[in-house]
């Protein structure tokens, strides 16, 4: 039997998949301790962009910085939220560098 809490309607992080619209996901994508972990993996792939080994640290960065927050007491929203925001901005980095290298 389990003894987690129940999940009120509040704690979900609904629309993740459109978290650059309003509610509650994005409220939490724009908090600062997200706002900040993200800003960290920013400034790091901002310092060797062209390093292939940089995407994995910056993943690793970001992991690092989200399990902070959870040892911190951060929600689990929160650090969905955060660990969410890390991966996207890997993704849309390497995405937006990948187009610009490939011929058109």
């Amino acid at each position: 039997m389990s003894t987690a809490a129940p999940v009120r309607p509040g704690d979900a992080l609904s629309g993740v998949g459109s978290a650059r619209g309003t509610g509650t996901a994005a409220a939490l994508l724009d908090a600062p301790p997200v706002r900040e972990i993200v800003g960290s993996v920013d400034a790091l792939l901002d310092a060797d962009p062209g390093r292939p080994g940089i995407w994995r640290e910056a993943l690793a960065l970001g992991a690092g910085r989200v399990h902070a927050r959870f040892e911190a007491g951060a929600s689990a929203a929160e650090l969905l939220a955060g660990r969410t925001a890390v991966v996207d901005r890997v993704l849309e980095r390497l995405w937006a560098r990948e187009v610009t290298r490939s011929p058109a």
